[in-house]
């Protein structure tokens, strides 16, 4: 089985790599402390990685799909001060039944990954526990 390692290149590795794991951690952060976040991106800027929430105006509960819709939006209007992007939002799972963090990324170059990692709020406060992650083909919404 070819890993989407074997045909990106190394520099488009690198910059997922990062955007992954800074995603990954800030999204686990705020479900340990909070048990939930709204959707969030992080763009990489000339080697350097900035987050972005939403634009205000979508009330007090926005739904998520919503908050992504603007994300996607102001990531277009940046797209080109940016060398890639991820969008962090968190999903439910049917198979297996498990809430999960999706991480959509998205280089400039072409490339596109989504990654799925179920998750699992430990009982009395005692962090979450992640799972094993899934890698599929992404949608290009910015670059597209």
């Amino acid at each position: 089985m070819t890993s989407w390692r074997d045909s990106t290149p190394e520099h488009v590795q690198a910059q997922f790599d990062g955007l992954f794991g800074l995603g990954l951690d800030a999204a686990l952060d705020m479900l340990a402390k909070r048990k939930e976040f709204y959707p969030f991106g992080i763009e990489a800027r000339g080697g350097e990685a900035v987050m972005v929430g939403s634009e205000p105006g979508l009330g007090d509960d926005p739904e998520s799909q919503a908050v992504l819709d603007l994300l996607y939006e102001g990531g277009r209007r940046r797209s080109a001060d940016m060398d890639a992007v991820a969008y962090v939002c968190d999903v439910r799972l049917r198979e297996p039944d498990s809430d999960a963090v999706r991480i959509d990324l998205e280089h400039r170059d072409g490339h596109a990954l989504q990654i799925v990692t179920p998750y699992r709020i430990k009982r009395f406060g005692r962090g979450v526990e992640s799972g094993q992650m899934s890698v599929s083909s992404g949608v290009r919404r910015i670059w597209g």
